[in-house]
């Protein structure tokens, strides 16, 4: 588990050039062929029953699962819930005890594991993956999964042990990008804003002069992605902080807090962010011009990188509007960032699956974090899914047909550095200038996430309390914020309104068994 004050490892790999997209203009680039290289095991073929989530239609046997299984020498019976349904079905299957062998779960918001899953854990379903994962030699038999920044390891221990593998680790500190109007910052004559404050300075300025908002708003959550890097600012805290002690406070409850709902209210005062924002009715739509700023990743802001960044409508009528990505702000107590570890962790279940065969279910997961079969998601079996023109991959209609871009669910594991999303952006046309301000919000995001110390402690333990009581502790959080903001609840009520809730008996019971669980996960 993260001990307070340190984040070994943490800096993401920014220096190495991504193979993956080199490949597409790479003549001797080697990519999957119906016969892979790699000779399989002597053992047999290890047979696993899998369950993933689909975001559509879902692959089916063929070329693709054949290359998974000859590389990784198991035979594979995997099933695809859809998204909408997963949560559901798994629940099901946990309550009658007929799981997969390996399952993905759904992480429910502020923990990492439901209370259903924790007690599953406590019965021994689930398989205590620590041995192998905290090995002396871990890097050299698993070195794709040795790729993942330490804080993932850290934030996926729950009391002290590792019992499920991460999925969806894109760089920790992603979503750390403020956008904003280059050309609208250049025809006012206003210089980027380097601090927080500065920053709402210039989104008044600019939607005083331009008649559009400042700041996007597109969602009444302020707990979302698109304000967790601005109360970080503030708080120096992503959710929940933790002391060397074991003592938990949670960031809305913080006295800084406040200074964000401030800032927030500022803007609105102003008329610089949507009025009817807590109506999520859209109406500040950086895409469609009606805003000057929006908070999202360091890398989709430039031009050509991705579709959302204005509607091809706004660019049609405005060929001159032109994104540019800040460097993280200064605040009073960090920088503009954020992170996410990971989401929907796989777990392995003990009914089917040996002891003696977790290594081997390893190298299934580390095969799915390679850069062999994140290409095979890409191009699939040359000759079958793309031939090589001029050294350029070009898949044909049997790559859709197989779905094969689907195939990157399985366990969605590749370790995805910085550096191969600026690649990405090399590849769809981004200009050199754009190209160098990704690295650089890149290296400063995670320079500065380290540097705050931002973790998810709340994610490590257990507190039956939580689950039972927390929404009914913040039922109504979310709208005494926006009250401070639009200015019908004053800082003297807000205040009352905290004291309520952290002198509570429920509040000071889940901050009790926080304290006990980290405290003997640490000892």
């Amino acid at each position: 588990m993260k001990k307070n004050g340190v984040w070994k490892g943490a800096s993401l790999l920014l220096a190495s050039a991504l193979v993956l997209m080199s490949a597409c203009t790479n003549s001797g680039s080697k990519s999957p062929s119906s016969s892979p290289s790699g000779s399989p095991g002597t053992e047999p073929p290890l047979r696993l029953s899998i369950q993933l989530e689909s975001w559509g239609s879902a692959p089916k046997g063929g070329p693709a699962l054949e290359f998974i299984e000859q590389q990784t020498n198991t035979k594979l019976d995997v099933t695809w819930i859809p998204y909408s349904e997963y949560e559901t079905r798994f629940n099901t299957q946990l309550a009658s005890g007929q799981l997969p062998d390996i399952v993905a779960t759904v992480r429910p918001s502020g923990q990492l594991f439901s209370s259903q899953v924790i007690k599953a854990i406590n019965a021994g379903v689930f398989h205590d993956l620590t041995p192998y994962i905290k090995a002396p030699d871990f890097a050299e038999k698993y070195p794709n999964l040795a790729k993942y920044s330490q804080i993932v390891w850290d934030s996926i221990e729950f009391n002290g042990k590792i019992y499920a593998m991460p999925r969806y680790t894109d760089p920790i500190a992603g979503n750390s990008g403020i956008w904003i109007r280059e050309d609208l910052l250049k025809d006012a004559g206003l210089p980027e804003p380097t601090t927080v404050e500065e920053l709402a300075d210039t989104l008044i300025a600019l939607s005083q002069k331009y008649g559009i908002y400042g700041l996007e708003t597109p969602s009444k959550d302020l707990d979302r992605p698109n304000y967790k890097p601005l109360v970080v600012a503030f708080t120096g805290v992503n959710d929940w902080a933790v002391d060397k002690d074991g003592n938990f406070q949670y960031q809305a409850f913080m006295p800084e807090y406040k200074d964000f709902l401030l800032w927030m209210k500022k803007l609105y005062d102003a008329k610089a962010i949507d009025p009817e924002f807590a109506l999520e009715q859209g109406g500040s739509k950086y895409s469609e011009g009606k805003s000057a700023a929006k908070i999202g990743t360091w890398w989709g802001w430039a031009e050509g990188t991705d579709d959302s960044v204005f509607s091809d409508a706004f660019k049609a009528d405005h060929p001159e509007a032109k994104t540019i990505g800040l460097i993280p702000l200064k605040g009073p107590k960090a920088y503009t960032v954020a992170i996410n570890p990971f989401n929907r962790p796989a777990l392995i279940t003990k009914k089917n699956v040996k002891e003696e065969d977790l290594p081997r279910v390893l190298q299934l997961f580390d095969y799915a974090a390679s850069e062999t079969h994140r290409e095979m998601t890409m191009y699939g079996i040359e000759g079958v899914h793309h031939t090589v023109e001029n050294g350029v991959k070009v898949v044909n209609d049997k790559f859709y047909a197989d779905n094969i871009g689907h195939w990157y669910v399985l366990f969605n594991a590749k370790h995805r550095d910085a550096e191969e999303f600026v690649q990405e952006s090399v590849q769809k046309g981004a200009i050199e200038s754009d190209i160098e301000r990704m690295r650089e919000m890149a290296r400063v995001a995670d320079e500065k996430a380290v540097e705050a110390d931002l973790q998810m402690p709340h994610w490590s333990v257990e507190s039956p309390t939580y689950f039972e009581k927390w929404s009914t502790i913040i039922k109504d959080l979310n709208d005494n914020k926006i009250k401070v903001i639009m200015g019908q609840m004053t800082l003297e009520q807000w205040d009352q309104y905290v004291s309520g809730i952290i002198n509570s008996a429920d509040y000071q019971k889940i901050l009790k068994e926080f304290k006990e669980g980290w405290l003997a996960a640490n000892k």
